[in-house]
């Protein structure tokens, strides 16, 4: 069980900080530009970006000490419920993502 807390820490890190600035940016922010290329040119910018990384690593290890709680409550409240929450809609946004990809690829 520790490693499955542990991954789906990572993954709720990663997918959290990796779509939640992007929303924010694509319904508050500047809007110059259209196109999936330029998605996807903000989506490889921030991967490279070492602030990116270095805020992965410290949610990541918030989550990890969420997930070892004495409490029941508080694990629940400060780990359950944000990473599967989190991990759920990432996985649809990049399943939505892929669908909409593959289908306009054809035409």
């Amino acid at each position: 069980m520790v490693y499955a807390k542990a991954t789906l820490a990572g993954v709720a890190s990663f997918l959290g900080l990796l779509i939640i600035p992007a929303l924010i940016h694509f319904f508050a922010g500047p809007q110059k530009a259209t196109g999936i290329a330029v998605v996807w040119a903000g989506l490889v910018e921030l991967l490279l970006s070492p602030l990116f990384w270095i805020e992965v690593f410290c949610i990541f290890a918030l989550f990890l000490v969420a997930s070892r709680l004495a409490s029941k409550a508080a694990r629940i409240v400060l780990f359950w419920i944000p990473a599967v929450t989190i991990t759920s809609i990432g996985c649809a946004v990049i399943g939505l993502m892929t669908f909409v990809v593959l289908h306009f690829r054809r035409q």
